[in-house]
């Protein structure tokens, strides 16, 4: 399977990585089942999230490292180490609590362009929308 550098990007944005709706986002750490334009089902299967939480834990560690790789080289030999180890804590802390939902889209994105719906998931798509429709829930639009 090739890779798709647009669902990828489509993820990054915090956009469906199928048709690039936005508002794939109920609140801020609720993600809606499927996506409201096109009916993709977010998660596609048991631990999907698995992933997120992989991506998110990178990101703040590679954060973390920065931090206190360029704090020791800014600062050497004076190093302030109660401000590296204050400054790390809070990364470590706030990162994952205000980057989760992003590591979810970027999940969706990544999932998606290695492993693109197969057919009875277009199906589960088209009886998501059928479904939104019925109730006046969906948008019906791509981008909205």
């Amino acid at each position: 399977m090739a890779f798709s550098g647009q669902a990828l990007a489509r993820g990054m944005a915090n956009r469906c990585a199928r048709c690039g709706a936005r508002g794939i986002f109920r609140s801020y750490y609720r993600i809606y089942p499927n996506c409201r334009a096109c009916g993709m089902r977010f998660e596609r299967e048991s631990g999907e999230w698995t992933g997120a939480l992989m991506i998110i834990i990178a990101f703040t560690e590679i954060l973390f490292a920065l931090w206190f790789g360029i704090g020791l080289w800014v600062t050497w030999p004076d190093v302030p180490w109660v401000l590296l180890l204050v400054g790390g804590i809070a990364l470590n802390i706030l990162v994952p609590v205000l980057f989760y939902p992003w590591s979810q889209s970027v999940w969706i994105g990544l999932h998606y362009s290695f492993v693109p719906l197969d057919a009875a998931e277009e199906a589960d798509a088209i009886a998501a929308l059928a479904a939104d429709d019925d109730s006046g829930a969906g948008t019906g639009r791509a981008g909205s």
